[in-house]
């Protein structure tokens, strides 16, 4: 996640995307990681210690310790965006924490893909039909096959909901993420 920036040079855009199941993640959101990558977009995985992240390498994905970023009071370099499957955001309280710092600290777009997206980000997150390149649909094929996943098909669309964050103080210990959906088809 750390990065230097040359003098002058315009910062890029910081993609954060929570990534404990990397099959998944590829599985899912592959194509628009490589794009988002290949646009210029700094992309982290936060991955479990150990992983092979040999597949989010192939998609153009750097990579960071999970545990270590969740201990951390907000990251260095907050990113741009956020993305998560809707269960790893439901099942951890200190993924859902993480975010809250993130998003106060001026993070503007959220992602989640999976089915289980929780009912309250369901409501204000538009669903996104995204087509990837023919390039990135070639890399995520690449990247499924380092994953193990030998027999998924690349579809020509991914599915994920998506809007733009603010994220508001109700109180000294309570937050409402508020989301702004976008108005075009590309997150």
């Amino acid at each position: 996640m750390e990065g230097v920036e040359a003098e002058g040079a315009p910062a890029r855009y910081r993609l954060l995307v929570f990534a404990p199941d990397i099959a998944e993640l590829v599985t899912v959101a592959g194509g628009w990681l490589f794009d988002r990558a290949m646009a210029g977009w700094d992309v982290t995985g936060l991955v479990a210690e150990g992983s092979d992240v040999r597949p989010l390498r192939i998609l153009g994905v750097g990579t960071a310790i999970l545990e270590s970023v969740l201990s951390m009071d907000t990251p260095a370099n907050l990113p741009s965006a956020i993305s998560i499957a809707g269960h790893h955001y439901s099942s951890d309280p200190r993924i859902r924490e993480l975010i809250r710092r993130i998003a106060d600290g001026g993070a503007a777009e959220l992602t989640v893909w999976g089915e289980a997206c929780p009912a309250d980000l369901k409501a204000i997150l538009l669903p996104v039909c995204y087509e990837p390149t023919s390039a990135a649909r070639v890399f995520k094929k690449h990247a499924l096959v380092a994953a193990g996943c030998f027999d998924r098909t690349v579809d020509g669309n991914e599915s994920f909901r998506c809007g733009v964050t603010a994220l508001k103080r109700i109180d000294s210990t309570e937050y409402l993420i508020a989301v702004q959906p976008q108005t075009d088809e590309t997150p």
